[in-house]
């Protein structure tokens, strides 16, 4: 762990009220805040050409699929440079058909923030590669391991101050999908004027994935072997999440299961195995009743490739997760990049929350201030209401709680109603 990783997580594990209002006076404070502006200018000063970028996303999944879309923005406002992106391993057949990726750069392969592994890798590519300008969007990767660059490096210190601000703002969205697009549109009006846009901002539309036919032939298989056919109607439950403060506690989940099973609105349920959380998937399976699961719950192998899992939740009419990387790729659109295939995009999206706030990663159709899907169906978000919940809690691989209170006051009986009335 890294000298700044563990001053910020022991402060904020003794006193995460502490470090939550300290970290929001900073974010709000104008005068801060326009020394962040200064510094960016000053970074930016010394760019003179804009034909080689560098993206470095954060260390999960999740952070691979949001954090693409600064690539799009970038280009939409350079249409020759080329971006490179650096990103999770395991997230690669969701990034690499992207179109306005020069070079995917698949390195990471940890997700503990301070890998040396993963920064061993984001050396080796800066020294082998002549870049114009770096784009950081990994906080814990410190600006010293980038200096073998010799070119400009920005750091997400701006954009963490606009998420924060924009929680005081009521009448701005606070997800970061959002705020980084704003982000790279405003940073490029920043760069010096002999390599500045004279584009207009790029309208935001959210997220997309891009991906081969190849997928949709894997998936259409699993739907064979399941026998999963093209009239019936699908709940897809995913039961697991990277953290414990982020897993929808079990009995929670037994509950959705013994009503989706009981109701007449699914023909069949999809239970999506456990990564994180080994085997949570035969310890809801092993509760629920036999005469509810027979012929109408299929569990899921876990060998199942991210590609394949991305097609079944596109063919899914109802999704519901935790925080964790399957919510993003459910609220992504689906693009095809190769031949006529043409993904449903009409999945209804069902976002529980526990440690984190919902307005900065959640989706939510029903609220200004939560980000919409681009799925054709409604998302909506769900959450407990610990007392507790702070900015410190986006950081959960770190955190240490005595009592896990992230899911106090969530009740199962909403959801249930909200799937029954809402979405029959």
């Amino acid at each position: 762990m890294s000298l700044s990783e563990t001053v910020i997580m022991t402060a904020a594990n003794m006193s995460p009220t502490g470090v939550d209002i300290i970290l929001k006076k900073l974010a709000l404070n104008d005068t801060i805040y326009k020394y962040l502006n200064g510094l960016s200018r000053k970074t930016l000063d010394g760019l003179d050409k804009i034909g080689h970028i560098l993206i470095v996303s954060d260390t999960n999944i999740g952070d691979a699929v949001v954090l693409q879309t600064a690539c799009s923005v970038l280009k939409h406002h350079f249409p020759e440079c080329n971006i490179d992106y650096t990103y999770q391993r395991r997230a690669q057949p969701l990034i690499c058909k992207n179109p306005f990726i020069h070079k995917d750069l698949p390195v990471f392969v940890d997700t503990d923030f301070t890998s040396k592994r993963n920064s061993e890798a984001i050396k080796a590519i800066v020294t082998e590669n002549n870049y114009d300008l770096i784009i950081n969007l990994y906080p814990f990767l410190l600006i010293g391991e980038l200096t073998l660059a010799n070119c400009p490096v920005i750091v997400p210190y701006k954009l963490i101050a606009n998420i924060i601000r924009a929680q005081n703002n009521n009448s701005e969205k606070t997800h970061v999908l959002y705020q980084l697009n704003q982000y790279i549109n405003n940073l490029v009006y920043d760069f010096p004027r002999r390599v500045r846009s004279n584009k207009a901002k790029q309208t935001f539309f959210g997220n997309t994935i891009y991906l081969p036919k190849s997928m949709v032939v894997e998936t259409k298989e699993i739907l064979r072997v399941f026998r999963i056919f093209e009239d019936m109607k699908i709940a897809f439950l995913n039961p697991d999440t990277s953290s414990r403060y982020s897993v929808i506690p079990i009995g929670i989940q037994v509950e959705f299961i013994e009503e989706l099973l009981s109701t007449k609105l699914y023909d069949l349920i999809i239970l999506g195995p456990g990564f994180t959380f080994q085997d949570i998937e035969k310890e809801l399976y092993q509760r629920i009743p036999k005469e509810l699961k027979t012929g109408k719950l299929v569990v899921l192998p876990k060998n199942i490739p991210i590609e394949v899992y991305t097609g079944l939740i596109d063919r899914s009419d109802l999704f519901i997760t935790g925080d964790t990387a399957q919510m993003h790729i459910a609220a992504a659109r689906k693009v095809c990049v190769e031949g006529e295939y043409t993904f449903r995009n009409k999945t209804a999206l069902i976002c529980i929350f526990g440690a984190t706030n919902s307005m900065i990663h959640g989706y939510d159709s029903f609220s200004k201030k939560h980000l919409d899907s681009t799925q054709q169906e409604p998302a909506k978000v769900f959450e407990g209401n610990p007392e507790c919940r702070n900015l410190t809690c986006i950081h959960k691989t770190r955190k240490k709680c005595n009592r896990l209170k992230c899911f106090d006051g969530l009740q199962a009986g909403q959801i249930i109603e909200y799937i029954s009335n809402y979405l029959n």
